[in-house]
């Protein structure tokens, strides 16, 4: 079994996020940058298989694609790390791939913070399913 001791070249590390956190701040990130028709993350995800302009943004932005499209398939991930713990998964990480220097703090508190409904969130634990099974 390859272990971060044992890492070859190809051997694949990644980070994921949280995908109902992620969906939110891509949400502001995205009204931000673009004409956004939704007033709040959770406006736009109560209408996720019911709107052909929803689903189809969807389809457009890739800051809402799944995390699990990123990921080759082919290659199995040697370690996941978590947006939620960087700090503490990136100071166990360091050492085992001979890294130095600290990560600098981003983004943190950027956009505000939203309350999803219930119908919001099954939509989009339905959707992301596949990044919730990645996350455990």
């Amino acid at each position: 079994m390859t272990t971060l001791a044992t890492a070859q070249e190809d051997d694949v590390v990644t980070v994921v996020r949280d995908p109902i956190a992620r969906y939110v701040s891509a949400f502001w990130w995205l009204a931000t940058k673009t004409l956004w028709p939704w007033a709040s993350p959770d406006a736009m995800a109560r209408q996720m298989g019911r709107s052909t302009l929803v689903d189809n943004a969807f389809k457009r932005y890739m800051v809402l694609w799944r995390q699990s499209h990123w990921i080759d398939a082919d290659r199995p991930l040697l370690w996941v790390g978590r947006t939620e713990t960087l700090a503490d998964d990136f100071a166990r990480l360091r050492p085992l791939l001979g890294l130095t220097g600290d990560l600098p703090r981003r983004n943190v508190g950027r956009y505000p913070e939203a309350r999803l409904s219930e119908p919001a969130l099954d939509n989009l634990r339905a959707f992301y399913a596949e990044d919730f099974d990645l996350l455990t």
